[in-house]
């Protein structure tokens, strides 16, 4: 019983990560049929959202996984989206293969398989059941239903004070459904869900620099009692979100410059060095690929100049390339528009004796990040993604859905300073 209710959890977290949901008429699928160029006559009567509630085939009892089900008309064209329960805003859009008077055939790639999710219609030709064939594991179907579920605020992942993070909502939501509360200290913001109709999350940020102090010590708490929401069922956001807390990431004081033989950046405020090969200084920052620094530059300069280099190994026999993704969000604190660099082109040498963690090297230059505002303090987000990765390809005789591994040339940046001028 228990390996059936961890299989069924685990191909829910692929279908959606977004709450349950569900009626037979939604506003969802309503205002995209008054919008969008009108779908065929013998698809109509599907538009909408659902809820299906999900259980296993092959073992009897216990609870299913709710799973919201959205028909919906993308231009002219029927769509269909998944959302599974419970953990953030993941979505599903499954691939039509076949539409027929009694039943919709979908696929989706779940774990590096195919998974078909079939819907059977009833004789007016709405939604009355689905089974998804989960690739061999286990069979799970249910019926549909309509929504009884409200919707829910998730906590929300603590963000650097000048960026936009997100406090995920559980299902998605129409825009005109949600009133945000008025932007002051805190700016707040709906972010859409990529070609759907919905939005999936509140941003929030903290446009003005007198208030980045307040999460020097702590993460700073921002209330969101003042969200007003309905799902495109109806129902209204559960009171209990009012306590759920969004908190932005304590980051060090502003300056002009740093040394980072000995400094640390704003965040992280613990820094992993290098010792040696630094540009004649005794050490430097070494940042592997994916990491994120934050600077803080106090008012009254125009630029600031970041020395740094590259350093990656061997991988399959190609070398780096030429463009790497080491971008700069750039916040003023006096609230004025933000701004992110484009990646940088680098030169590459090959170095003597090259091995798996060091093949290619650039020297040290200096990347100029323009700071927007003279008079204002700058928050900027240094990102270093390196190179694109590639996911490996998955083993179709492993029954065991698990994370892929991703391959990736092993690379790091050494950063020496930065000063602002």
């Amino acid at each position: 019983m228990k390996a059936a209710v961890s299989i069924s959890c685990a191909f829910a977290l692929v279908l959606g990560a977004l709450g349950c949901s569900s009626s037979d008429t939604t506003a969802a699928g309503e205002a995209d049929a008054q919008t969008a160029t009108p779908l065929p006559s013998e698809q109509q009567s599907l538009l909408g959202t659902y809820e299906v509630e999900l259980r296993s085939t092959r073992y009897s009892g216990g609870s299913g996984q709710r799973t919201r089900v959205d028909f919906v008309n993308r231009g002219g064209e029927l769509a269909v989206f998944l959302q599974g329960g419970g953990y953030g805003i993941g979505f599903s859009r499954a691939k039509i293969e076949e539409i027929t008077e009694a039943q919709v055939t979908t696929s989706i790639e779940a774990y590096g398989r195919t998974a078909l999710f079939t819907v059977k219609r009833s004789a007016g030709g709405a939604p009355l059941s689905a089974t998804l064939g989960t690739g061999g594991i286990e069979d799970l179907e249910g019926d549909f239903s309509e929504d009884t579920t409200a919707p829910t605020l998730a906590s929300s992942t603590p963000g650097l004070p000048w960026e936009v993070t997100s406090v995920r909502f559980s299902e998605g939501l129409l825009a005109k459904d949600v009133k945000l509360p008025p932007s002051g200290e805190t700016a707040f913001s709906l972010l859409p869900i990529a070609d759907t109709p919905w939005v999936g999350a509140i941003g929030l940020r903290r446009p003005l620099s007198t208030t980045w102090d307040s999460s020097t010590t702590s993460s700073a708490k921002i209330p969101l009692s003042g969200i007003v929401a309905t799902d495109p069922s109806g129902n209204a956001l559960n009171a209990a979100s009012a306590y759920v807390e969004a908190r932005t990431l304590p980051v060090g004081k502003a300056t002009k410059a740093y040394d980072f033989s000995k400094d640390v950046p704003a965040y992280p405020q613990q820094a992993s060095r290098l010792v040696g090969d630094c540009d004649g200084a005794a050490s430097c920052l070494r940042l592997s690929q994916g990491s994120k620094i934050a600077l803080r530059i106090a008012a009254g300069s125009r630029v600031v100049r970041l020395r740094y280099a590259l350093r990656a190994g061997q991988f399959e026999g190609t070398a780096p390339a030429a463009k790497i993704a080491l971008t700069a969000f750039v916040a003023p604190g006096d609230g004025s528009e933000t701004k992110e660099t484009a990646p940088v082109d680098v030169t590459w040498t090959a170095v003597p004796s090259p091995t798996e963690t060091r093949a290619f090297a650039t020297p040290f230059v200096d990347l100029e990040i323009a700071l927007p505002r003279f008079d204002a303090e700058t928050g900027i987000s240094l990102r270093f993604d390196g190179e694109p990765r590639a996911a490996a390809t998955p083993e179709p005789t492993n029954p065991s859905p698990g994370p892929q591994v991703v391959k990736a040339r092993h690379m790091i940046m050494l950063l020496k300073s930065a000063v602002a001028e």
